[in-house]
């Protein structure tokens, strides 16, 4: 492929791909200023009020909190963590375009290695694939079809989720990858294992004789399966269910087992209901409840929470009526009770798993008991007071300290209306005064932050934003290029990339420099087509944004207007002057104020700074010269008198260079 063909594929990806309907695959988007713009929770870092903004009309994207930007591609590359080809291709398959082929019929771009995430989705397709198959069509199937037929699972269901199922050979799929896929590429992707005795490979055994569930991610790409083995089964298997080992592309604490199939759901609802299993799951959706959602073998996690309420408010945790389900209801609140969000808890009647409770009442009396959840606070409160009791001293003191704890672990409650509510719901249930218990919560928060100060964090760190988030004279000049591209010549004949202090600020200008060279006007669009830098970007972005944000057009038309103007009064006078001017009047001599536009006095800024650095370059080589020889050379103080003289009476370039 050549360097043209390959520029005219990424820009007709680039031109089919839709960005509001990308991401908002990831992120619930809501239109304002009459669809302009749509905002949102950021995926970039842990947004609690919408700051991530999406703009049709210039196909980009800010993050106003935490300054990421950019397009298509760079939104891809930062949320799958991929690069710039795998972001290609993968949007490129979204579009339905075809890569273009070299000779030889291979794919080209830059060359894909076998463990990038692309590679392995790949594989993780054709398996999901291969086994779905199997299920529908292949005779030893027929028992994996009478199961599911006798747990209600319906055809349609099948299709939806994509079940499949794998007999008890060992080495099934590792037969049909033959001359497609290698063992290394299978054995990555975890879908074969080694031998034990070390003598090749074998499937992996999550596979064996098991319905397979494919896990997707929220764009839909399979990134990992689940099994479940066969009742009838004669082959060893340690568990009745098991999900595929974590990997480059699958994280169990940060992905939801439907999740693709139900986002649509969620964000038209604004909430989300979490259980424990893929059936439960899918006999949610197959009974028309399609906000369901599973986790993968792990409690829900403040990971799951940044991924659901980008388009979720309330999230209700659904889990057995037994008391292993009560338990397990109690252990996710410890961590999750910080967590900004409305969170519900419902656990069922009678020991009932959500599947087994649609069967027997049906979807209405399901979502009853979801609307009527209770908060996890409350929850929490009830199942303490069943526990302590309230008869005692004693155990009403237990109980607000176990709810003060709860309470202290949640900073962004403190001082707000919801932490009063539910400090005097409590106070109520106690029969003690309301600052009884506030006092005991904050002598517990301030134990807790010094704590804090002396223990290693092993969390993951808070997001690091970006320090270039400020706005000088770098940045206004960009902002200038930005909004009259025409104007680079003018601009580059003054300033040039060296004067830059900020190295991505002084990347970007040279690349506007760069396609200027080129004969193009390096405008927005042009910019952020021609870099693959995700970095460069975002620059490009939030520069873009904080142009129109101020103006910066409007405040260059205005001057062009002015002088205009200015120029039209000069002529006027010179007329009249002209007229009156006899013989005996001394030649009137013009006194000319210069009024310096926006971009002249942005421009003298940098110019300034410029001069004043190599000033002081200057007088530190003249001292480091005149401490080592007796006398400093004429040149030199030559050179020094004239730097000065530029500082204190240099004309700055006028209209007329």
């Amino acid at each position: 492929m050549s360097d043209l063909q390959w520029v005219e594929f990424k820009e007709q990806v680039r031109s089919r791909t839709d960005l509001v309907d990308l991401v908002s695959s990831s992120v619930s988007l809501k239109p304002i200023r009459g669809g302009h713009d749509y905002i949102g929770l950021c995926p970039f870092h842990d947004d609690h009020s919408p700051s991530f903004h999406v703009y049709p009309d210039r196909q980009s994207y800010r993050c106003w909190a935490c300054q990421e930007g950019g397009d298509c591609f760079s939104y891809v590359m930062k949320l799958d963590g991929v690069e710039f080809s795998d972001a290609l291709l993968q949007l490129a398959e979204r579009a339905n375009i075809e890569p273009p082929k070299r000779r030889g019929g291979n794919s080209s771009g830059p060359q894909v290695t076998t463990k990038t995430k692309t590679e392995l989705v790949d594989v993780m397709a054709w398996v999901e694939e291969q086994c779905h198959w199997y299920l529908l069509n292949a005779r030893e199937a027929e028992r994996a079809r009478t199961y599911l037929a006798d747990r209600k699972i319906n055809a349609e269901s099948i299709k939806t989720f994509r079940l499949g199922f794998h007999g008890p050979q060992w080495q099934w799929l590792l037969e049909r990858s033959q001359g497609k896929f290698s063992p290394e590429q299978l054995k990555t992707a975890g879908v074969v294992s080694e031998r034990t005795n070390g003598a090749g490979f074998r499937d992996h055994i999550l596979f064996i004789d098991r319905i397979v569930f494919p896990i997707h991610d929220s764009q839909g790409r399979t990134v990992a399966f689940g099994g479940r083995v066969m009742p009838d089964s004669d082959t060893p298997n340690d568990s009745k269910y098991i999900n595929g080992s974590e990997s480059v592309l699958f994280t169990k604490s940060r992905l939801l087992y439907g999740f693709d199939v139900a986002k649509k759901s969620i964000s038209s609802s604004k909430t989300v209901v979490v259980c424990e299993g893929y059936t439960d799951c899918i006999m949610a959706h197959q009974h028309g409840l399609t906000n369901f959602v599973a986790t993968l073998g792990t409690a829900f996690t403040e990971a799951h929470t940044t991924l659901t309420k980008r388009m979720a408010e309330r999230v209700v945790l659904t889990y057995d009526g037994d008391q292993a389900g009560r338990a397990a209801a109690m252990r996710a609140l410890e961590k999750l009770l910080a967590v900004e969000t409305d969170l519900r808890v419902l656990t069922l009647p009678a020991g009932m798993d959500p599947a087994e409770y649609l069967d027997a009442h049906g979807t209405e009396a399901m979502q009853s008991l979801i609307d009527s959840a209770p908060e996890a606070w409350d929850f929490k409160l009830k199942r303490t007071i069943e526990q302590f009791g309230t008869q005692s001293v004693d155990s009403r003191q237990r109980i607000a300290d176990e709810m003060a704890g709860a309470l202290a672990e949640a900073p962004f409650l403190s001082g707000t209306i919801r932490e009063t509510m539910i400090l005097q719901r409590l106070a109520s249930r106690l029969g003690v005064a309301e600052t009884t218990i506030r006092d005991r919560v904050l002598q517990l928060r301030n134990r807790s932050t010094q704590q804090r100060k002396y223990r290693v964090d092993s969390s993951p760190a808070a997001p690091t934003f970006k320090k270039n988030s400020g706005w000088g004279t770098e940045e206004e000049l960009l902002a200038i290029l930005m909004a009259a591209p025409e104007r680079c010549d003018l601009i580059a004949q003054q300033v040039g990339a060296g004067d830059f202090q900020d190295p991505q600020l002084a990347r970007f200008f040279q690349l506007c420099l760069d396609i200027n060279d080129l004969g193009d006007e390096p405008s927005f669009g042009r910019v952020i087509s021609e870099t693959e830098d995700v970095e460069l970007k975002a620059v490009a972005a939030r520069i873009d944004e904080e142009s129109r944000q101020r103006s910066i057009r409007e405040k260059l038309i205005e001057d062009e207007e002015d002088e205009r103007k200015r120029q039209e009064r000069m002529e006027l006078k010179k007329r009249q002057e002209k007229l009156l001017r006899d013989e005996n009047t001394e030649e009137h001599v013009d006194e000319k104020v210069e009024t310096k536009t926006f971009l002249q006095l942005t421009i003298e800024k940098l110019i300034t700074r410029r001069d004043v650095e190599s000033n002081n370059q200057l007088k530190a080589r003249m001292s480091e010269e005149s401490e080592s020889t007796p006398t400093a050379s004429a040149s030199a103080l030559d050179m020094l008198k004239l730097m000065q003289d530029r500082l204190q009476g240099r004309k700055t370039w006028n209209r007329g260079n």
